[in-house]
């Protein structure tokens, strides 16, 4: 049993977080509560989030290890944005426990089920019906981040939890986001490199770092590729070896997704531009998909010929560069 602190505990606020009703819309910090961990989620328990139990309740949180500034006049952004973003698809922060004045354990609800990265893997083929539903979702949860001028900067299946107690998912790990009027931090390149758009790969690839790039426009590109990969069971790269843009140019030209005159393929493209201003807003992307009845019958077709691109000869891939 992990003791993660041992002062009197303030009951009424705990039982209140544990139950989810709501809260007042402050940081509130968590001292002095007695909770036990039941088990790490990923990997390793070096990632430092865990699945811990309120004794006294006996309900769930998910607790994650920062080691970072958390004084009073230095709580890290995760943990203000967290605490502070309230939206059914985004995932629900209700304060933190201190340890000292550099580690602090945010406490966040616990979703019962699995990422959508791990429900991809398990599955040759993902419903349709569950695909637009669960992209919707996800482009809720980042309409409503844009709209508060909030780049989440970090979109991938991984990060994505599937609720299994009503079929929806929600948007986690705040970790890399950021405010788009921070010039600085629009002049780093971050996130997982096979969802990163081409303007941010090339900070990472050229070694250029002084340029700011439209972070929400970078968000959109990291939505086209989870599109895609909910769409298809598979990313279109898993490391970036040819110039983005090109190299989906031609996989998906090979998969004409055009059904009864709407075309999903088209919204797919458009989120996957080369250059940043031509993507749509992610408020566009959701708007599409809630206006338009994508209904698709031969899915699997499509999915057969994406397989066929990737056993793409070295010349083709070539020919593709030089497109």
């Amino acid at each position: 049993m992990l003791r993660i602190t041992s002062r009197t505990l303030l009951n009424s606020h705990v039982q209140e977080t544990v139950k989810g009703r709501s809260l007042p819309p402050t940081i509130n910090e968590i001292v002095a509560a007695d909770f036990s961990e039941i088990e790490a989620i990923g990997d390793s328990p070096a990632r430092g989030i865990f699945i811990l139990k309120h004794i006294p309740t006996d309900g769930l949180l998910v607790g994650k290890l920062l080691n970072q500034d958390v004084s009073k006049s230095a709580l890290p952004a995760e943990i203000r944005m967290t605490c502070n973003l309230l939206h059914p698809r985004l995932v629900r922060g209700y304060g933190y426990i201190k340890y000292s004045d550099n580690e602090a354990v945010l406490l966040q609800e616990y979703i019962p089920g699995q990422d959508l990265g791990k429900k991809i893997q398990s599955m040759h083929e993902m419903k349709h019906s569950d695909v637009m539903r669960y992209m919707t979702h996800v482009m809720e949860a980042v309409d409503y981040l844009h709209t508060n001028n909030i780049a989440h900067r970090d979109i991938k299946a991984s990060n994505i939890v599937i609720d299994d107690l009503n079929n929806s998912v929600k948007l986690i790990d705040l970790g890399l986001a950021c405010h788009v009027g921070n010039v600085f931090e629009a002049q780093i390149a971050c996130g997982s490199p096979a969802s990163m758009a081409p303007e941010v790969w090339n900070m990472v690839h050229d070694g250029t770092d002084n340029t700011p790039i439209d972070l929400l426009r970078a968000d959109v590109w990291s939505c086209g590729i989870l599109f895609f990969t909910m769409l298809f069971g598979t990313m279109p790269w898993q490391e970036l070896s040819l110039t983005p843009e090109r190299y989906i140019k031609v996989m998906l030209a090979q998969c004409p997704l055009v059904v009864g005159g709407s075309s999903l393929l088209t919204l797919l493209r458009s989120m996957l531009y080369a250059k940043p201003k031509k993507r749509p807003r992610a408020s566009d992307v959701l708007q599409a998909l809630k206006g338009q009845a994508f209904g698709v019958s031969d899915l699997s077709t499509w999915r057969m010929a994406f397989k066929y691109t990737r056993l793409l000869s070295k010349d083709t891939k070539r020919n593709a560069a030089e497109a």
